[in-house]
């Protein structure tokens, strides 16, 4: 397997996404793997190689990348802080930068690309098969579907989106 950080494209921006690939010439089917409340750390990095063993083109984009990292999280109150900065739109015009990236490449299947995502990630897994019809599956591992309440950073409800899912969940 190649593993390697990328540059991606979102919205005028470049962004930084570890990609991890199965050897071979391909095309492969792709999923995009989305990070937890922790950033781009090695569990994650781990997790998109894990796809790569089994044939599928890995991407997991830095959805932190505008600010080093989430800090230091010591309570839930941090993660809620951390989780309640990013702001949605950001986030999946990010995503859709990976799934950009993805399609441009010679060795991946371009109607086959998923998403998975983890906690916060989870949630934005959702959000980005809720927007885009380049993604074909969505997994989402205790992702939050009710905010609590809505304000700028997280304008919609994902329980209110379920009309816009435009593939298999």
């Amino acid at each position: 397997m190649e593993t390697r950080m990328v540059q991606v494209a979102s919205n005028g921006e470049q962004i930084g996404a570890y990609v991890a690939k199965p050897d071979g010439q391909g095309p492969f089917p792709a999923v995009v793997v989305i990070m937890e409340v922790w950033g781009l750390v090695d569990h994650i990095k781990d997790v998109t190689e894990r796809f790569a063993r089994e044939g599928y083109v890995g991407i997991c984009p830095d959805l932190f990348h505008r600010t080093n990292g989430p800090g230091p999280i010591k309570d839930m109150a941090d993660i809620m802080r951390v989780v309640g900065g990013l702001p949605d739109r950001q986030a999946v015009r990010d995503m859709k930068g990976s799934v950009e990236y993805l399609k441009a490449q010679p060795y991946v299947k371009k109607d086959a690309i998923g998403v998975v995502g983890f906690c916060m990630g989870g949630t934005y897994s959702y959000l980005l098969a809720c927007d885009s019809r380049d993604i074909k599956a969505c997994i989402v591992f205790y992702g939050r579907m009710v905010y609590k309440e809505t304000n700028q950073t997280k304008p919609v409800s994902p329980i209110d989106r379920v009309p816009d899912l435009g593939c298999p969940l």
